[in-house]
């Protein structure tokens, strides 16, 4: 009767952890702590993080590999023990870079299937089809200062698409630092940025002129239009009394179908702005925030209240309706071109929709008067905070959590405060509940170069050189039983291959679905998954209760059944 139980518990045990490694797989680690149970992750997907380094699970052997996951085949007391030791936490993390396309060295020249290098792009995700809208830049010309540009380049299934060439006289004028959002099926919206105006198109060297026009690019016609000519092409009265002023390098936020909102940006006479602006997507109608529009456009009276200064440059994400802004520049006076910090901010802010109020959380509002506190790799801390910065890439996983990579701003180094302001290629997360940065991967310091292995391959090794002012869009891929969402990064300005300062046009993709902070929350895939499992696991269970006990029962019975006879011999008279 023993044996039918350790069997039973066995088989139970065994459904219970095959279930638990199908719906919450874990991670491949780089590094751990420990050398006790739980310490030690070896491969990705390796049910066993209670393992040890030889194989064993007490008594039990790993001997099976089905997939991406190994299975404990025998499972005893020990297995049960040391599921419920204590754990010890490892502090790796798990982020990779693929080198998917483009060239390795800087000021890369357009090809019919590969846009020019460029920075300061805007850009747009159209969701349901899974398509990058990427608009203008700011590009190199040999012997010449930089060219703004106007060309609209759509990306799809890892190709480029030439969709405008911007010749004609009906499109936007060159610019950068412009912001887009769009309707899906619909349109794609641009707005604003830093660039030529209608007035001096054919003039050299005023790039950096704030444009405050709204254009729109209708897909049935693969065509542009001004805002008023689309409202007449709709048979829409429309509005435009009410529009922002001009502007470029703003912080921007884009709800596909919903809302476009912008805060801040670089104003006409060396100003910066602190207004918030939305445009309803359903209507083409601006509208600005009462809050904004009840202060005084005095910024150091701004810097006093919950309310985040006027800036340029300020890192954006969206997360469940929710806005949140990063650092960027607070200082008019100090151009893009200078690169210098003195105005470079590490704030973070929230922006609540529905009650048109921002709430301050964390870093520094007013100056950049320390460097960036990176702590322990891959270890979440209070203390932690990335240097200022702005026009960093930026990025929301699954579970709502902020990424962002790289930016021009300060590193670890007290000497990068004082000096020119440097290109970053660090990697870090913000735990929007906890309130904690962590520092994921890259280098803590400066001015790193682009390391490139093969094309298409993931490697530990690889990973883009510092930059900024990146164009960046995310793809979600079904790999049961979770999705995993992919980051993606083109171009920008910053160092190539060879150390060299310019402008990019490399595509590379970031990995993170591996890392601890991501499958720590991993969701449970649909109820209807589970239920299947545990069915199944019940099934097994029955049979075998129902054999071992058909057989111990049977045999009994017939050992008490089992008569003899005798012969009965005859009695003489």
């Amino acid at each position: 009767m023993m044996m039918v139980v350790v069997v039973v518990v066995e088989v139970v045990v065994v459904s219970v952890v095959v279930a638990m490694m199908l719906m919450k797989p874990n991670s491949k680690c780089s590094n751990s702590i420990g050398e006790g149970p739980n310490s030690y992750v070896a491969s990705r997907g390796l049910v066993c993080v209670l393992g040890r380094r030889d194989g064993i699970v007490g008594n039990s052997r790993l001997n099976r590999e089905i997939g991406d996951h190994v299975i404990c085949l025998r499972i005893s007391y020990d297995l049960v023990k040391t599921l419920t030791s204590s754990p010890r936490v490892s502090t790796c993390q798990d982020i990779s870079w693929t080198w998917l396309s483009g060239q390795q060295t800087g000021n890369g020249v357009q090809t019919t299937d590969q846009p020019s290098a460029r920075s300061g792009a805007a850009f747009w995700q159209q969701k349901d089809q899974q398509v990058l809208w990427m608009f203008g830049g700011e590009s190199h010309v040999e012997h010449s200062r930089p060219e703004v540009k106007n060309d609209l380049w759509q990306y799809k299934e890892g190709k480029w698409k030439l969709e405008h060439n911007g010749s004609t006289t009906d499109a936007p004028p060159p610019r950068h630092l412009a912001a887009a959002c769009g309707v899906d099926r619909g349109y794609m919206v641009l707005f604003g940025g830093l660039g030529k105006s209608t007035d001096n198109l054919s003039s050299i060297g005023d790039d950096d002129i704030p444009l405050g026009d709204t254009w729109v690019f209708y897909f049935v016609e693969s065509k542009w239009y001004t805002l008023h000519d689309f409202y007449s092409m709709m048979g829409s009265p429309g509005n435009i009394s009410l529009l922002p002023s001009a502007r470029g390098d703003m912080a921007s936020w884009c709800v596909p179908g919903n809302r476009f909102t912008v805060f801040g940006g670089f104003g006409d006479n060396s100003t910066l702005h602190h207004d918030l602006w939305w445009l309803d997507l359903m209507t083409l109608t601006w509208s600005t925030s009462k809050l904004s529009s009840s202060l005084p456009k005095n910024g150091d009276f701004v810097s006093l209240l919950n309310y985040p200064n006027g800036r340029s440059g300020a890192m954006t994400w969206v997360n469940e309706g929710k806005y949140y802004m990063f650092g960027g520049n607070t200082r008019a006076d100090n151009a893009r071109r200078k690169h210098l910090p003195l105005g470079y901010v590490n704030d973070m802010w929230l922006y609540d929709v529905k009650a048109d109020m921002w709430n301050y959380l964390s870093g520094s509002r007013d100056k950049c008067s320390i460097p960036g506190a990176y702590g322990n790799l891959g270890t979440a801390d209070k203390k932690n905070l990335p240097g200022c910065r702005r026009k960093s890439s930026a990025w929301v996983d699954i579970h709502g959590n902020l990424w962002m990579f790289g930016g021009d701003g300060v590193d670890q180094s007290l000497e990068s405060i004082s000096g020119h302001s440097e290109l970053l290629s660090d990697v870090w997360l913000f735990d929007t509940a906890k309130l904690t940065w962590t520092w994921k991967g890259g280098s803590n310091k400066a001015d790193e170069k682009g390391v490139f292995d093969e094309q298409g391959k993931k490697s530990k090794e690889a990973h883009p050189g510092s930059r900024c002012e990146s164009v960046v869009w995310m793809d979600t891929k079904s790999d049961m039983p979770i999705d995993k969402w992919y980051f993606y990064l083109f171009g920008g300005v910053g160092h190539d291959a060879n150390g060299q300062d310019g402008y990019l046009n490399d595509v590379w993709r970031l990995d993170v679905n591996l890392d601890p902070s991501v499958l720590k929350n991993a969701p449970y895939p649909a109820p209807i998954f589970t239920v299947i499992v545990l069915a199944f696991s019940l099934i097994i269970f029955v049979v075998v209760i129902f054999a071992f006990s058909r057989k111990f029962f049977l045999t009994e019975r017939v050992s008490k059944l089992n008569i003899k006879y005798s012969k009965i011999e005859q009695i003489e008279d």
